[in-house]
């Protein structure tokens, strides 16, 4: 049995009309809403307010805590930006160009290889790793975010919506439930796999060598 724990936070509803459905934006929730949450019974005493464990081969809840809860999920939407660039079709060797606006802590205008900007977005979170996929994707970012909500909707993720790519709108948010949903679909693509349990990584950025390093603490540090 295999727990599915990047669900730490948890994403509006998908619709046929994903431009009008992200514009609704989902709040820091209440006092009232977070008393609720530190009052639910908790058999495990987790710390998280929010938690949910699946048996990853028949989907069966072994362990759920307000797991249908909508709340902004930050960068955990960075795997929803991965499976669109996984479903798409891209080769990971494909070269990108880093504009000024979305550099990848090297140096603007430089190319690198797009497994390169996957693996930076999935180790290290980084924000303008995951701006630069959806800007180099065809139809640009507007089309992207699109895709991203078709994505969820296809998924049956109907308590999610997603308006960027990185997780730096606040508007994106979920479920546990419907990012165990995401979870499971991105498990099957090798390059997510690899790119999400990676402790370390050097890629080539121009002339020099990037590092990069996980942020997952249950990855990088084996205590």
């Amino acid at each position: 049995r295999k727990t599915l724990g990047r669900a730490k936070h948890a994403v509006k509803k998908s619709s046929k009309k994903p431009r009008r459905q992200a514009r609704r934006r989902v709040t820091a929730p209440s006092q009232a809403t977070l008393a609720g949450l530190r009052q639910t019974p908790d058999l495990l005493s987790l710390g998280s307010s929010v938690a949910l464990a699946v048996d990853q081969d028949t989907g069966e809840e072994l362990f759920s805590k307000n797991a249908g809860v909508e709340l902004p999920i930050a960068s955990v939407t960075k795997l929803m930006t991965a499976l669109v660039i996984a479903e798409s079709g891209l080769q990971m060797n494909e070269r990108l160009r880093i504009s000024r606006e979305d550099y990848v802590r090297s140096r603007a205008r430089s190319k690198l290889r797009s497994g390169a900007v996957l693996k930076a977005a999935l180790m290290s979170s980084d924000n303008r790793a995951a701006t630069a996929l959806a800007r180099t994707y065809p139809g640009g970012r507007k089309a992207f975010v699109m895709k991203m909500n078709e994505t969820a909707e296809r998924l049956g993720m109907t308590d999610s919506v997603f308006a960027d790519p990185s997780g730096l709108d606040n508007r994106n948010h979920s479920t546990a439930r419907d990012l165990a949903k995401l979870v499971a679909e991105a498990h099957k693509h090798e390059v997510i796999r690899e790119s999400s349990t990676l402790q370390f990584a050097s890629v080539p950025a121009g002339r020099r060598q990037l590092k990069l390093v996980t942020t997952n603490r249950l990855i990088g540090n084996p205590d």
